[in-house]
This record gives structure tokens, C-alpha cells and sequence, in this order.
């Protein structure tokens, strides 16, 4: 816990609001979390007849740094903001002894409608389940200043695009949950999400004393389990490439475009099977020259020739996936990526 609030400690000494001193770190912990990754405070509204706020976050790709690994300049990967973001962040407050915060609600998702329900049915600029109206296009411009959140746009790379605006909300029996809100943006090019908590509820006396007591004595698994999530996040909206053996020809593709045939196709599938089967990530020359399915010449196997030309294949038209020259009559590979590897017949 200490060594997330470091850099900010003096301000959890200045507020009793240290729910929305939270959201206000939302920023600075997501640029070193997900470089590339920008969270903002889009709205923030306070009704202190009722003791409540309202604040309103939008997440989308920073111009301001150079995309990571997980984000393309622009492209914000579909993954369900509900479950990987909103509700870690709403239980955040527990982990400094504090109520959670009380609501939040999903405004703009970027995942579209048929990967969620892949029941659903577009047709005439509406989606129907089960022959009900479910929803309606629009442009996600229209929806915001519909929504009174048109400064989202201000000083972002956020697109104007078409989107599903969902007018009913579709309960899932399978998954026992909401997965279509009322009211939620679907096909966004930015996430935007609200909580609602009481502004009342401020931090205890010697607030950071059980803090401090949990950490030295290592018992709080909370921010375990808060980077875990954070892990399976990454994990689930990394592109992932997908390479396909080609058995008649003796070729590979990767994510449909044609990479190599014939023997470097036959020691890149080796390659591919180890990694994806055994995590397997060195490799030494005999393993190709003495396989029967690559069929070198014993004699003059010219193996690092053949592995050398694959590098160069790579480095120009896959530079996710690299090969690298350990020593002598080894090499290990890199990968950068997610991949996926099937063969077909065709």
C-alpha cells in the first residue's frame, strides 16, 4: 500500500475525502500501470443538499505518450470495462478501510453489441433480441451531448463513430448479470464509466495506522490481488496474431497474410508448436537438423543460413515475433505479442 501511495502520501494527510482524492489519482497510477492508456475525469458533480457526488471517467488512448504494447494511436482494444476496470476500482476504497464506492454505472463500452449477445440482430439502423427492439444507431458525438459530456472530445484523439445506443437492459442467465445497460454506449472508441458515493463518509481516526500494520506484517492481499487483475486486463485485450500451417502447401500466414512456405515455414512451425504447447523459448539447431518433419540435409543442413533468412522475414513483416542468435547453435526467441497457432488441410 505504501509503496502505491508514495509518490502522492502528503495528499491522504490534506483530504477526508480520500474516495475522491482516489478517483483524482486515477490518471497518475493509469500512465504507469498502462503507458498509453489515459483515464480522465471527464464530469464531476457534487449535490451537497444530499452529501453525494458524481463523477464521470472517460478512458481512451493519451495522445500525450507513445502507445504500449496493448494500445494502438487511436484504437481502444474491446475488453468489458465493468469487469476489469470498474469494479476493481470501486473496491479500492476497502483496502484503506473505507466503504466502497456506493454505485457506478457503464456509460460507453467499446465491445459492439454481437460480441456480447451474439444473438442480437441489426437491421435498419436497430438492433432486436428475440424480435424486441434492444437498441438504435447513432454517432457516439450525438450520444455525449445527448449525455451532457461533450467535453470528453476536448484535447483527445477521440473519433466521432457510429454506435449501438442500448434502450432495454438484457439480463444474461449464463453469466447472471446485466450485460447490456439501458442507456450504455456499445462500439465506443472510449470507455466512459460514473461512480456515485457519499461524500460523507470520510477517513477514520489513524487512518493510516492499520495501513501501515498490514503492510509490515504483509496480510493485506488486496493490492495482490488488484495487480492480478491488472495482469489478466493486459492479457485480455493484447491483439493477438493468429498463425495458420497450411499443409498443402507447406506455408504459413499470420492473421491471413502469407508469411513463408516450404522449409523456413516447416522451422517456424516447429518453433510455433514448442512455444504455444510447452512455453518453450531456446532452442538449439539439432532439434530442426535430426526432425524428420523439416527434412534438412544431415550433411550440409545450413541451418544458420535458413535461420538467419527467417529473422530478416520476420524483422520485415512480423516484428512481434523475433529470433535472436544466442551462441553457438543456439538462438532463443522473443514474442510481443499473443499468438495463436492452428493447421489446416486446405
Amino acid at each position: 500500500m505504501i509503496k502505491w501511495t508514495t509518490p502522492v502520501l502528503e495528499l491522504f494527510f490534506q483530504t477526508d475525502d480520500i474516495r475522491h482524492l482516489i478517483l483524482q489519482l486515477i490518471p497518475h497510477y493509469s500512465s504507469i500501470m498502462a503507458p498509453g492508456l489515459y483515464h480522465r475525469i471527464a464530469e464531476y458533480t457534487v449535490d451537497e443538499k444530499n452529501g453525494s457526488a458524481e463523477a464521470t471517467i472517460v478512458l481512451f488512448p493519451s495522445t500525450d505518450e507513445p502507445p504500449s504494447s496493448t494500445v494502438s494511436r487511436n484504437i481502444l482494444p474491446p475488453f468489458d470495462c465493468e469487469l476489469w476496470v470498474t469494479m476493481i476500482i470501486q473496491s479500492i476504497p476497502q483496502s484503506m478501510h473505507l466503504k466502497p464506492f456506493e454505485k457506478f454505472s457503464i456509460i460507453a463500452d467499446t465491445r459492439p453489441v454481437h460480441s456480447i449477445v451474439p444473438d442480437a440482430v441489426y437491421r435498419n439502423g436497430k438492433y432486436y433480441l428475440d424480435d424486441k427492439e434492444i437498441g438504435r444507431e447513432t454517432t457516439f458525438s450525438t450520444f455525449c451531448k445527448n449525455r451532457s459530456i461533450s467535453s470528453i472530445f476536448e484535447n483527445s484523439s477521440i473519433p466521432d463513430i457510429t454506435i449501438a445506443e442500448i434502450t432495454n437492459d438484457y439480463y444474461c442467465p449464463v453469466r447472471k448479470r446485466i450485460v447490456l445497460h439501458k442507456g450504455c454506449a456499445y462500439g465506443s472508441p472510449a470507455c466512459l464509466y460514473s461512480f456515485k458515493y457519499n461524500t460523507r463518509v470520510k477517513k477514520p481516526k489513524g487512518f493510516f495506522t492499520s495501513i501501515i500494520d498490514e503492510t509490515t506484517s504483509n496480510t493485506n492481499r488486496f493490492w495482490l490481488k488488484v495487480q492480478n487483475k491488472h495482469n489478466e486486463l493486459l492479457s485480455n485485450i493484447e491483439p493477438t496474431a493468429n498463425f495458420v500451417y497450411h499443409v498443402k502447401d507447406e506455408s504459413i500466414s499470420v492473421s491471413g497474410k502469407h508469411l513463408v512456405k516450404s522449409v523456413p515455414a516447416k522451422i517456424l512451425r516447429y518453433i510455433l508448436k514448442q512455444y504455444r504447447e510447452k512455453q518453450q523459448c531456446e532452442f538449439e539447431y539439432r532439434e530442426f537438423i535430426n526432425n524428420p518433419d523439416i527434412v534438412l540435409n544431415t550433411l550440409a543442413p545450413n541451418m544458420a543460413v535458413r535461420l538467419s533468412r527467417l529473422a530478416k522475414t520476420l524483422e520485415a513483416e512480423f516484428p512481434s515475433l523475433k529470433i535472436i542468435r544466442t551462441e553457438r547453435g543456439k538462438f532463443s526467441i522473443k514474442v510481443l505479442c499473443r499468438l495463436s497457432y492452428v493447421e489446416k488441410q486446405d
